[in-house]
């Protein structure tokens, strides 16, 4: 009686595990494969920092490629990580009449595999973060894990 028992109860485990693994390989494969590093625009009230718009947002990369032009009431957007590289550089406008800033950020990348069926993502982890003030007061590193999430990762202040 025993050895059935213990024979059943080895089966029905065996059963869970391939049942959960083919589920698993669906909700895998149906996961958000952007990686994007999620900025949100602030000021400081009473000593905190209050969500803000930016008036007019233009962003650029450092070599002049176009990413957003004269969006308006921007509250947040989001940017790529280049993940052969460990750093990029992005040239933003708040609005049209006012000077550039650039911002620099930093991180390491990793390479997740969903499964071999799904593929893979890069994940980074930002190491840094830097900005001209021209227009920018300062930004801040808030999350610094970039993952396929909606997390806010970094919190630019004016």
């Amino acid at each position: 009686m025993k050895t059935t028992l213990t024979l059943a109860i080895g089966i029905l485990m065996n059963v869970l595990w391939i049942t959960s693994g083919c589920q698993d390989q669906y909700t895998i494969c149906n996961q958000n494969k952007d990686v994007v590093m999620k900025a949100g625009f602030y000021r400081i009230s009473g000593g905190a920092p209050v969500g803000a718009v930016a008036p007019e947002l233009s962003v650029s990369s450092i070599l002049g490629t176009t990413i957003f032009s004269r969006q308006t009431a921007v509250p947040a957007f989001t940017l790529t990580l280049n993940p052969v590289t460990d750093s990029v550089q992005y040239i933003i406008k708040m609005d049209n009449g006012l000077p550039n800033d650039t911002i620099t950020v930093g991180y390491t990348t990793s390479t997740v595999v969903l499964s071999p069926d799904c593929g893979s993502i890069f994940n980074h982890n930002l190491t840094r973060v830097r900005t001209s003030t021209h227009v920018l007061d300062s930004i801040q590193i808030v999350d610094p894990f970039v993952r396929n999430s909606i997390v806010e990762n970094v919190r630019i202040f004016f």
